[in-house]
């Protein structure tokens, strides 16, 4: 039983956002006189339709658009009016009210509107203890759970509850729930089929996986409450980007039917429950049927952490936790390509996420990820299918339903026929190789293209093992000889003062485009450039040197005889990081007066954007270092200090610091974090120095200001300087700023290893 019929026979019984039977069923279809009357209505009570200068046209009519989500042949149209207010729409006075209860209730309402926006639900009505209270008070405004597709029909979903003692006589449906200040013309909407029901489950246009939500909805508490990761047997992904929902349909775990396994999320947050779904029987849904406090048979809840009570083997579990237990691969799953999805969320089954308002996912900052179960066996079937030559495994062996162990490197040889040469090769892998490349939009298979630049001298190619995931075909890209262009090499060199820090090279077709240089840093992108070569490559081998150039919040030093040196404040209040001494911890304080020598608050960044940058301290000198443990898993961070230490440090232990930009403490404020852990970002925890992980504010953020001796007023004017080495010029927030666009003011010229400040007149 799926996700459609699951919801209606078995969740009123266990899904929390359930309401209990409907007493006054409602249903209007407009196939006949099901209603009292119809109208427009208009919330904004200083409306021409409120007062009278405008009647509004609605009327029952044709529908528009047959199709198999609406097949009605009456439908009720409304003009949307450019005078109406954004909560003008089409009212239908019921035949008999119904009951506004405090459990929620779900009024279904098939919309077809032209224009692209929100649409919305009023509902009019009085309470029952109040006799001389009118009908049309307006009871409730809410916006469906689900996004309405315009041009199509779609079964827009409105959450409804009150206070109970409250009877709804009339419905009013807002087509276009926007500002009509930027609406030009008038256009016609389309309602039918309004029905009171106590699913959230759209009745059409269902789509595969749905979710309760729009999927590129914003988790607006980002920065505390998030999924960091899922894991799985072992195998863990990250997440990526800040929105509720998350497809990683691209990647997937590898398992075997019948086989237990463990599910992990990584969650930042505290107080939730933890979810894990799988739809075993592919067809676009997960159902979630109960037996008593277990998933029933067949179910495509596998797991979770708790719900009412107990967790997923039907043991009593802590409503604190979204820790879950094994749960086991049903034993008679086929080899192929699966939807997993994780969910965090609080005490709901619902796999497309609660909707209660008291505690929505939204409200709560919970989650889902989607992400494929590539369920395999220990071997897989290797076959080629090729014209002019052949491909052959490394030792001879025909690929002819060819059985390769799962997983594994696996290599192989080209055999050209004679008068051809080859290109590469072309390798589908998964499963279902003939067949569509997606089912209910999940990947079947893939396909990799390997050139003749990676074969090597004796025309053979090891396919990589994660490639090896399912059945595999390979193509073999034969072409005459004398048909394919000449290859180059073209060699890339990442230099920054003389220093080449990385190299890269590449195998190029004469005459394709120079090939994108492939340096990434952990710096982010606004802090650094590298230019990539333009054209097009010749006919010769060339090595090109590119150079990394700053924009750093700070200037990079080459060492500390050369050095600028900063002061360095962290959180909102801008308290300083200072040397700490003996201490093993940093205490921070936000005057700079609480330290008698200037130095000891002294910093400068020594390094570049692409290996990082070694923070040293001047009263500490060189030798010792800004580092700590890389393992900050204890208080998420907040117990592992950042201290000075001697270089080198010990096992364990960061030597290099990343710069990335940060949204608070603008402009120029900027983090730092871990070369290699990105989420160990600097942080003041109880005013000492530690981290958060996952996460950060303002408290995570710095300032870099250039440190002064401001005792001995200007050094000298700008154009009298004679010194011949090369003159760099920066502002007082140490920005670098180019010898044409300095303005009159006070600016830091570095010439060679002396640094003073002048005035530009």
């Amino acid at each position: 039983m799926k996700i459609r019929n699951a919801i209606l026979l078995a969740s009123m019984a266990f899904a929390p956002v359930m309401s209990a039977a409907i007493t006054t069923p409602v249903k209007v279809t407009f196939e006949t006189e099901d209603y009292k009357s119809i109208g427009v209505y208009d919330t904004w009570e200083a409306s021409p339709f409120r007062t009278g200068q405008l009647k509004g046209n609605a009327c029952v009519t044709s529908n528009p658009e047959v199709c198999e989500e609406n097949p009605s042949e009456k439908v009720l149209g409304v003009q949307r009016s450019r005078y109406g207010s954004n909560t003008f729409g089409v009212r239908i006075d019921l035949e008999e009210p119904f009951d506004l209860t405090t459990d929620m209730q779900y009024v279904h309402v098939l919309i077809n509107t032209p224009m692209e926006g929100r649409v919305m639900l009023v509902g009019l009505g009085k309470r029952r203890d109040r006799a001389e209270q009118s009908t049309d008070v307006e009871q409730f405004w809410v916006f469906p759970i689900n996004s309405v597709t315009p041009n199509e029909w779609t079964d827009a979903v409105f959450p409804v509850n009150g206070a109970g003692g409250i009877d709804i006589y009339s419905l009013v449906v807002v087509p276009y729930a926007e500002s009509s200040h930027e609406m030009i013309v008038d256009f016609p909407a389309y309602v039918d089929d309004i029905e009171l029901m106590t699913t959230s489950v759209p009745r059409v246009g269902l789509g595969d996986y749905p979710i309760n939500f729009d999927k590129d909805y914003v988790n607006t508490r980002y920065s505390e409450r998030h999924i960091r990761s899922v894991s799985l047997a072992g195998e863990t992904v990250e997440t990526s980007g800040t929105t509720l929902y998350q497809s990683l349909i691209d990647k997937s775990f590898k398992v075997k039917a019948g086989e237990s396994v463990l599910p992990v999320i990584n969650y930042l947050g505290i107080w939730m429950h933890g979810y894990v779904y799988l739809d075993v029987d592919n067809d676009g849904q997960f159902s979630y049927e109960l037996d008593g406090r277990v998933p029933a048979d067949g179910s495509d809840l596998m797991a979770y952490s708790y719900y009412n009570g107990y967790n997923h083997l039907g043991y009593s579990a802590s409503n604190q936790s979204w820790t879950m237990r094994n749960f086991t691969i049903p034993s008679d799953l086929a080899n192929g390509m699966y939807r997993m999805r994780f969910k965090i969320d609080w005490d709901s089954v619902d796999p497309s996420g609660c909707i209660d308002p008291s505690n929505s996912i939204i409200n709560n900052a919970g989650g889902i990820v989607d992400i494929m179960l590539n369920v395999h066996g220990d071997v897989v079937t290797v076959t080629q299918g090729n014209l002019n030559g052949e491909v052959l495994a490394a030792d001879g062996s025909k690929l002819n339903n060819y059985k390769a162990p799962f997983g594994e490197d696996f290599k192989i040889k080209m055999v050209p026929a004679p008068g051809f040469e080859y290109e590469g090769v072309r390798v589908r892998h998964g499963y279902n190789l003939d067949g569509p490349a997606t089912v209910h939009s999940n990947p079947q298979y893939r396909e990799e293209l390997y050139t003749y630049d990676q074969f090597g001298s004796d025309d053979t190619f090891t396919i990589p093992g994660e490639v090896m995931d399912g059945d595999v075909l390979i193509e073999g890209l034969f072409v005459e000889t004398g048909a394919l262009p000449g290859r180059v090499n073209v060699t890339y060199n990442l230099k920054y003062n003389d220093k080449v820090l990385d190299t890269k090279k590449y195998v190029v077709s004469e005459g394709d485009p120079y090939p994108a240089h492939g340096f990434n840093c952990e710096t982010s992108g606004e802090y650094y450039s590298i230019e990539n070569p333009d054209g097009n490559v010749g006919d010769s081998d060339e090595e090109i040197d590119l150079e990394l150039t700053h924009s750093l919040p700070f200037v990079a030093s080459d060492d500390l005889r050369t050095a600028m040196w900063y002061t360095l404040t962290i959180t909102k209040d801008g308290i300083y990081l200072h040397n700490n001494g003996s201490l093993s911890y940093m205490t921070l304080s936000s005057s700079s007066n609480s330290y008698t020598d200037e130095d000891e608050i002294r910093w400068c960044f020594v390094g570049n954007a692409y290996e990082g940058f070694k923070i040293y301290n001047r009263k500490a000198g060189e030798g010792k270092i800004l580092s700590s443990s890389t393992n900050t898993s204890a208080n998420t961070g907040g117990s592992t200090y950042v201290v000075l230490a001697n270089e080198p440090v010990a096992e364990g232990n960061n030597t290099y610091w990343i710069p990335t930009s940060s949204t608070f403490r603008t402009p120029n404020g900027f983090c730092l974090h871990q070369a290699g852990f990105s989420d160990n970002k600097l942080n003041s925890r109880d005013n000492r120095l530690a981290y958060w992980t996952g996460g950060y504010d303002a408290g995570s953020t710095l300032l870099a200001t250039l440190s002064l001796d401001e005792t001995t007023g200007i050094d000298f004017i700008g154009e009298d300087c004679e010194d011949n080495s090369v003159m760099e010029y920066y502002n007082l927030q140490g920005m670098r700023v180019n010898e044409d666009r300095l303005i009159p003011g006070v600016y830091i010229l570095k010439t060679g290893s002396k640094t003073q400040k002048i005035l530009v007149k």
